[in-house]
């Protein structure tokens, strides 16, 4: 809230974009149509209506204390306005909140306060749009012929390029021209960071603190300075502080009614229209639950008494690990090409591509498709395409609830709700067909895969929401050739199955496997959780088991005392054991089990990485081979819930997940050397996140 109470209303969405001035391209009619944010505007208060135009601003300053103050002209009364300058965070590899100087209005009588200096530069509106444009131009020219995303303040993502005639060009990414391809990714913030040096070395300046840049947009809803601080390096965008935070998570009576009827209508409907994959799915996961929570800790995760040094050795012959795991029937073999996707920055960018190049069809297979802004904006481009092309979406009940009742870390202005139901906005004025699982016994659809016409594939840890693309590190793969068909059909089966008499459909035989084509791409095996089949930690378990030089594994959460068991002995044969925790997660009960898991490593010998925030990540490799995808080292994604991975030995993907992941991330962390503080009722808690 600001200090004085004067800012009391309610936001709208921002109607310009930065960099609209200095672009030649409008903004397509389609998006204006479908954009959620477009909503009634609010009643404005006296202040608002006085700046519907940008502001004049009569002084600017910097007090020692890093407040900055700005003096503005509206209709000839004036307004003083101040905020603190944001800390500089620590770059820890992923999207963090944009740093932004939240203005309050403050006493307009009077002057500056004192130790306020006048050390910092007015530069005006016309200067703004010529050094966005330099600097569009320059990272442009170093990588001819293509464009690249630019990334503005976490509420647009602009594709900016030149045409045939050198003209500049910024759209929404959503309209992407097809022919342009794109190099790379870049925050505003990033940019304007290559202008810093250059005004630093500026005669003119006389050697002040920082820069103020006018942008021209409005002061009440706009971002209508830019600070860039030559002191420190940092750039700074400065906007009035919003009166709250307009996400709108259901409160929580809304959460319970949900939920309640989520969970009575999803057994009804799954009882009596899948009656035989509901009594199953119900004595699996009776009896594997008992079996987990009999079976104690083995004896040999005790501490050992001394750790034995590493034994490097040849890493396992990939071709008869391979033939190991055909003879043991784990896994569907298939043949493609992957490429590992880290973090949102590098995911939502292609998929958004991918939505815009569809020809036939879009298959979203998902655990959490959220109703944040981003997830809005990616529901309104598949509700364009569905008039086009076959638009299906399956969804986890429950987790889609969930995902809709948190809010994110970081949320931009908005000036409409979000929708409470995204399943009802996704069909809502569309053709997109959506079938949501009814999670009967409260078991649920883990995967994420996500097809585009039986040709590319994405899939792993991500779901469709803000915290996937900005705020959490995670990782997708790109997945193309004959693999894609296997998921696809895959995706078929669970799409019959989760309709209504999904059971006796089945028996009619779904869409068949395609055929294998010999030499296209390498060998990938697809590994599946589902009602009785255990693939994933079948193969993982003997993987461990035979490793010899490596086990290197990510994952956020790790319950499973099986797996903790079998890398304890790996560790004691003398394999190198790594594992990379987050240093927190989305659920406080597995921070406590993780915190005893990586204490059980640690005092084994095993080196145990926490990585700075949120770490979603679900990847592992053992000597020369990689595993990857939905599945998490608990018991529901080992045993009960529908998880799909992909695995292979194929050594260049191995070295470009070590080079892109692994590596980075055991830089980024921050490696235990002592036991994390627990306490007794961690052991508690970890009985019911065993279970989990």
């Amino acid at each position: 809230m600001n200090d004085s109470g004067v800012l009391g209303w309610a936001w709208v969405a921002l109607s310009a974009l930065l960099l609209s001035a200095c672009t030649a391209a409008p903004r397509p009619e389609a998006l204006r149509s479908d954009d959620y944010a477009a909503c009634e505007e609010p009643q404005r208060g006296d202040v608002q209506r006085r700046a519907e135009r940008p502001a004049v601003v009569a002084s600017v300053s910097l007090g020692p204390d890093d407040r900055l103050f700005v003096e503005i002209l509206l209709d000839g009364q004036s307004f003083r306005l101040k905020g603190a300058l944001p800390e500089r965070a620590e770059s820890g590899g992923i999207s963090r909140a944009p740093p932004i100087i939240y203005l309050d209005v403050a006493d307009s009588s009077g002057k500056p306060d004192s130790g306020a200096t006048g050390n910092v530069t007015l530069l005006g509106r016309d200067r703004w749009y010529a050094l966005l444009e330099r600097l569009q131009r320059e990272r442009l020219s170093e990588h001819p012929g293509t464009g690249f995303v630019l990334d503005v303040l976490q509420e647009s993502e602009l594709f900016v390029y030149l045409d045939a005639d050198g003209a500049l060009h910024a759209v929404p990414l959503e309209f992407k021209p097809s022919h342009v391809e794109s190099a790379r990714m870049l925050t505003l913030e990033a940019l304007l960071s290559h202008a810093v040096e250059a005004m630093r070395e500026d005669p003119a300046l006389n050697g002040g603190r920082g820069v103020l840049f006018e942008t021209g947009e409005p002061v009440v809803d706009g971002t209508p300075f830019v600070f860039l601080d030559l002191e420190r390096g940092f750039v700074s965008f400065a906007q009035l502080r919003p009166p709250d935070t307009l996400v709108n998570p259901m409160a929580p009576l809304a959460r319970l009614h949900a939920l309640a009827l989520h969970s009575i209508g999803g057994h009804l409907w799954g009882l009596v229209g899948n009656p035989l994959s509901s009594v199953a799915r119900l004595f699996t996961g009776t009896t594997t639950g008992l079996v987990d929570t009999l079976q104690s800790l083995p004896p040999g995760v005790a501490a050992a008494t001394e750790i034995p040094p590493l034994k490097p050795s040849p890493p396992m012959d990939p071709d008869r690990w391979e033939a190991e795991l055909d003879q043991q029937g784990l896994g569907l073999k298939a043949r493609g090409e992957l490429r590992p996707l880290v973090d949102g920055a590098a995911f939502f960018p292609p998929l958004i591509e991918a939505i815009q190049n569809a020809q036939e069809s879009i298959r979203m297979r998902l655990y959490i498709f959220d109703n944040d802004d981003y997830a809005i904006k990616i529901a309104d481009l598949l509700k364009r395409r569905s008039r086009e092309v076959d638009v299906y979406i399956l969804l986890d009940g429950l987790g889609t609830l969930a995902g809709g009742m948190t809010a994110p870390d970081y949320a931009p202005r908005k000036g409409c709700p979000t929708p409470e139901s995204i399943t009802h906005y996704l069909t809502q004025d569309s053709e997109i067909k959506v079938r949501v699982l009814p999670n009967v016994w409260m078991y649920g659809d883990h995967t994420k895969t996500i097809v585009f016409d039986d040709s590319l594939a994405f899939l792993g840890g991500m779901n469709i929401g803000r915290e996937y693309r900005y705020e959490w590190h995670d990782l997708m793969v790109e997945a193309r050739g004959e693999v894609v068909g296997r998921i696809a059909a895959d995706f078929d089966r669970a799409w019959i199955a989760a309709g209504m008499f999904g059971d006796l459909r089945m028996l009619f035989g779904p869409r068949p496997e395609p055929e294998t084509v010999e030499g296209e791409g390498y060998p990938v095996r697809i590994l599946k959780t589902s009602t009785g089949a255990s693939e994933i930690l079948r193969a993982q378990v003997a993987a461990m088991r035979r490793a010899r030089n490596r086990i290197w594994l990510e994952n956020a959460y790790v319950t499973s005392d099986a797996v903790l068991h079998e890398l304890v002995k790996a560790r004691r044969r003398g394999v190198d054991v790594r594992v990379v925790l987050p240093f927190r997660s989305d659920t406080g009960i597995i921070d406590r089990s993780n915190a005893l898991a990586a204490n059980v490593m640690l005092a084994n010998g095993i080196r145990v990485y926490i990585y700075p925030g949120m770490a979603h990540v679900k990847a592992a490799l053992y000597d020369g081979w990689a595993c990857l995808g939905s599945a998490n080292f608990d018991r529901l994604s080992l045993r009960v819930n529908r998880e799909l991975n992909l695995a292979t030995s194929e050594a260049s993907f191995v070295d470009e997940l070590e080079r892109l992941l692994f590596q980075p991330d055991f830089e980024r962390s921050t490696e235990l050397s002592e036991p994390l503080p627990t306490n007794f009722m961690d052991h508690l808690l970890e009985l019911f996140a065993d279970q989990l």
